[in-house]
């Protein structure tokens, strides 16, 4: 294709027309391609995206780019980030969790983290916030706490989850027993809850390892104090032990005929719904959320390496721990979906085609054989084979 000026064009003296030929010679190109070439490979998206994100990332059409605007020390291993999300983000629900996607050193990882503040105050002020407690060898919750500052950007997903305030509330007096982060999606919850009914009554049971880890302090002490009907207790384990009976009974006598918000690490919650169940002939209700793993890997399987070998990418990846076939993936530079990480949702369910599997909360070892698993509580054993990944 050849591009001619016209027989009757001339310059303007003394001025350079260059950038009017290229733009020109730009325009008539992308007249003469097939428009359906470029629609077919997405790439006209494509160009546009990057465009955009080299202006602004917070111009994304592909990823939700939130911007990071304060980061707050909470206890010394656990900080909020207030973060701004994009205008066509939905919004949430007191209770749910969100997913954050960050880069680092090259492999793009994901995590879920619960809301920590009020749908109220995202429709007030268009913000929310994320509370992150450090976990040891967590490379994201590493990250978010050490290297994140405000003004930096992370791509986010819709509001997740189930656990929410239950719709027929004011019914059974709420009793919300936490551990730990465990408290990060009960603090919104409580807000909105005496936000809207004030005279209601209601307990919190809270576990903390000592004084210093205690998070969210200073808005419980203000909850408190500003409404009467709510009862809040705290247990430092390091001081009082863990969990048991006497403590339930002691914070809650009625807590039998109570309707409970349950979270925490799996061994926390186990152990409180046990209690639960022992003291009372009907099983109780019990809303929950779980923050860690139940099981370590059995004597059957310790010590093993674990070759993983995802067949849709040709990744091999080696593994000598505990981690799941999620997490080995996301180290492998893949993407794959996933939602709660906790082995509730089923978004990361993939196809094993060969090897043996943990699964990370009951400790069961699954056969050799082709079957769809969970790969964010499946820990392999040997070699295992991936087919969709």
């Amino acid at each position: 294709m050849k591009i001619y000026p016209s027989a009757s064009y001339q310059e303007p003296a003394g001025i350079s027309m260059l950038p009017v030929r290229l733009l020109r010679l730009v325009t008539a190109v992308f007249k003469n391609l097939d428009e359906q070439f470029w629609r077919r490979r997405g790439l006209i998206q494509d160009w546009l995206e990057l465009a955009l994100c080299g202006i602004d990332p917070l111009l994304s059409r592909q990823r939700m780019a939130a911007e990071v605007l304060q980061v707050l020390n909470e206890t010394p291993e656990t900080k909020t980030l207030v973060l701004r999300p994009p205008s066509r983000w939905k919004g949430f629900t007191e209770g749910q969790y969100l997913p954050v996607e960050v880069d680092i050193n090259g492999v793009r990882m994901r995590r879920c983290y619960s809301i920590s503040s009020t749908s109220q105050q995202f429709r007030r002020e268009s913000l929310i916030s994320i509370t992150v407690k450090q976990v040891a060898g967590g490379v994201v919750s590493n990250f978010l706490n050490h290297q994140v500052r405000a003004g930096d950007i992370l791509y986010i997903g819709d509001a997740e989850g189930k656990f929410t305030l239950d719709s027929s509330l004011p019914g059974r007096k709420p009793v919300f027993i936490a551990a730990g982060s465990g408290i990060t999606p009960m603090m919104p919850m409580l807000e909105a809850l005496y936000a809207e009914h004030p005279e209601f009554a209601a307990t919190l049971i809270y576990y903390a390892r000592n004084r210093q880890e205690l998070i969210f302090s200073e808005r419980l002490k203000r909850l408190e104090q500003r409404y009467t009907q709510l009862s809040v207790h705290t247990h430092f384990t390091e001081e009082e032990g863990r969990v048991n009976k006497t403590h339930l009974l002691r914070d809650c006598p009625d807590i039998g005929s109570s309707e409970v918000y349950l979270c925490g690490p799996e061994q926390f919650m186990a152990t409180v719904k046990s209690e639960l169940c022992a003291l009372s002939d009907v099983a109780p209700q019990i809303h929950q959320e779980s923050f860690g793993s139940a099981h370590s890997m059995s004597a059957e399987c310790q010590d093993i390496e674990a070759s993983v070998s995802f067949g849709l990418s040709g990744k091999v990846v080696q593994s000598g721990g505990d981690k799941s076939l999620l997490e080995l993936a996301e180290l492998a530079g893949l993407q794959p979906k996933f939602g709660c990480r906790g082995g509730v949702c089923h978004e990361c369910t993939c196809v094993k085609t060969h090897g043996r599997v943990m699964n990370r909360l009951t400790g069961e070892v699954l056969p050799d054989e082709q079957e769809y698993i969970q790969a964010c509580i499946a820990i392999p054993v040997g070699e295992v084979s991936i087919g969709n990944w």
